[in-house]
């Protein structure tokens, strides 16, 4: 039994039980043939089971002992009674948990709805844990807000929220986890509004992905946290979202940072058409890069890799095949001009190319002196001899 709180009860008077959730869960009652809600109860036992203040039965029915004079119950809903012949357990509270859209009415002291629960345990989910001290009512609240309603079986007073959370309706956020001073508003006790700041939701969406946002995960997480979510109002926009700060890279960058390679390797400017379709990515913010690597090309087609770095390190590699419009060639006896590469120096001649070729193809050229070397045709009529 985690936390138990026994009230000692003076002699000669009713065993009584404060309970309160702290948490989206409700207690279930029976009010005639009617299932009513509450967020909180002053339980006594009679010999049917334990009942409210105005004699509804709780559901699931736990009868105490006749002779019991004392009751306790832990944080995760286990409800002992103690008798002169010792401490026996009753069961366990099952709570019920309503999706944000769940309407309720005021019944007397309690709400009622047609809305269908979701029965767990306190201490699971997002359930809550069972608090065994005075009751407070809450106030109710509208749309997308912390719904509680006005259950006033105790106390009469309203609770006042320290802390405001309000989501964005869309965050972008630098690190890899999810902070709630990142993606709200948060307005309060600056206590507790340190607190609410410092709620961590877990890893960030990768590059180009959105995470929705919705009251129930935002309600959970707070209350991972250790946070009282009596002193906390929320209010989540329909459809919030969060993702990562990001660059993006188009295809148009892709391709031309491939014609650009092209025309550095081969001389030539061409008009590029994918073969595959190439996607736009997100990378993470920085000075970007694309490199292109094994660049390759055919009679018809170039293909290769493009690289992309942020800040010099390596975030993408993207497969690109483009389709190459026709390509420059020579005939065997066309005039050539003839590129000769060294170390030291680049002199160019003519020639006659000896075979045919297409552009970044080898072919032979025969000199004016009748000299025959091998090359690589590299532009209209240009090719390179590397000596």
């Amino acid at each position: 039994m985690i936390g138990s709180i026994l009230l000692t009860l003076a002699a000669g008077q009713m065993p009584a039980l404060y309970v309160r959730i702290e948490g989206d869960g409700y207690l279930r009652f029976a009010k005639g043939t009617q299932i009513v809600y509450a967020r909180q109860a002053k339980l006594t036992p009679t010999a049917q089971g334990l009942v409210a203040s105005d004699g509804s039965m709780l559901v699931p029915r736990l009868v105490a002992p006749a002779n019991t004079t004392k009751l306790a119950v832990s944080l995760d809903g286990a409800i002992s009674a103690q008798s002169p012949a010792g401490t026996k357990s009753l069961g366990r509270l099952v709570i019920a948990v309503f999706d944000a859209k769940a309407g309720f009415v005021k019944v007397g002291n309690y709400v009622s709805t047609t809305a269908k629960p979701t029965l767990t345990n306190p201490g699971e989910w997002i359930a809550g844990v069972i608090r065994s001290t005075p009751l407070v009512a809450t106030k109710t609240t509208q749309g997308n807000q912390v719904s509680k309603p006005n259950v006033q079986t105790g106390s009469e007073a309203f609770y006042k929220p320290t802390a405001e959370v309000v989501i964005n309706s869309t965050s972008q956020v630098k690190s890899d986890h999810i902070l709630l001073g990142e993606i709200a508003k948060i307005d309060g006790d600056p206590e507790l509004k340190e607190k609410l700041s410092a709620v961590d939701f877990g890893k960030a969406p990768i590059y180009g992905a959105k995470r929705g946002m919705t009251l129930i995960h935002v309600r959970a997480n707070i209350l991972a946290a250790h946070i009282d979510l009596t002193n906390v109002k929320i209010t989540v926009p329909e459809g919030a979202s969060v993702e990562r700060e990001s660059q993006r890279v188009e295809p148009s960058d892709i391709a031309k940072a491939v014609s650009d390679a092209l025309k550095s390797k081969f001389g030539f400017d061409t008009k590029l058409q994918e073969k595959h379709t190439i996607y736009a990515s997100n990378v993470p913010l920085g000075k970007l890069n694309l490199d292109v690597t094994q660049l390759t090309m055919g009679n018809s087609e170039v293909s290769g890799y493009v690289d992309i770095s942020v800040d010099g390190k390596l975030v993408n590699s993207t497969r690109v095949e483009y389709e190459l419009p026709a390509l420059p060639g020579v005939k065997r006896g066309d005039v050539v001009r003839l590129r000769m590469k060294s170390n030291f120096a680049t002199v160019e001649v003519s020639g006659k190319a000896a075979s045919a070729a297409y552009l970044g193809q080898t072919l032979s050229v025969q000199t004016d002196n009748g000299t025959t070397v091998t090359g690589t045709l590299i532009g209209a009529n240009l090719v390179e001899v590397k000596l």
